[in-house]
Parts: C-alpha cells; structure tokens; sequence
C-alpha cells in the first residue's frame, strides 16, 4: 500500500475562484493505492469528496491533467521498477503492483 499527494501549480483562475481547486502550493487531494491496484482519492479542496478507481492508470488518466502541472508525491517508499511490475505480471499468486508510468512518479518524496 503506498500513500501519495497530487499538487497542481496551475489551476484555472475559475477553479480557484469556485473553491474547487486549492492554492497552487497546497495540496489538492491525497489518496492511497492499494495492493490489489484500487485506487482511493480524497480531495481536499473547498467541496471534499472521495472517489475509488479501479486501477492507477484510470485514475490518473481522469485526474492527472499535465496542462495543470499536476506533480505527485508518493510518502510511502520508492515506486516499483520496471522489472518489479514485470515479475508480478508472470507471476499469478503475486498480489498487482500499480502500474509504473514514468511521467507519474516524482522523485520529491
């Protein structure tokens, strides 16, 4: 299991203004991925809620948006490597590893 922030240092100006995005610094939600790869994300904004997805990729996919400059933070240790997520794909009685897509981890934690 392994926790994580998501930061965004550029929200749209009308994000802000709505309460739907958190100052560029502050953090915009936190979540955990499971062992089994669900993900679970609260989000910290003004109108707190949570979602579950059911793997890293959609998550992401729905909440990374690049053109905000979304950074995560992982505070949990270092994110699988390519050969760990390998070896858990051939190996049928090893729990998922999340997915590693390099633009996702920051090397900040």
């Amino acid at each position: 299991m392994r926790r994580f922030q998501g930061y965004r240092p550029n929200p749209p100006a009308e994000y802000l203004a709505a309460g739907v995005a958190n100052p560029p610094d502050d953090v915009q939600y936190e979540g955990v991925v499971f062992t089994d790869g669900t993900v679970v994300c609260r989000w910290q904004t003004e109108f707190r809620s949570h979602s579950v997805w059911t793997s890293w990729d959609d998550f992401y996919r729905v909440h990374g948006h690049p053109e905000y400059g979304t950074r995560i933070e992982w505070l949990d240790s270092e994110p699988p490597s390519l050969l760990e997520v390998a070896l858990a794909d051939e190996d049928d009685d090893a729990p998922p590893l999340p997915p590693v897509r390099a633009p996702h981890w920051s090397d900040d934690a």
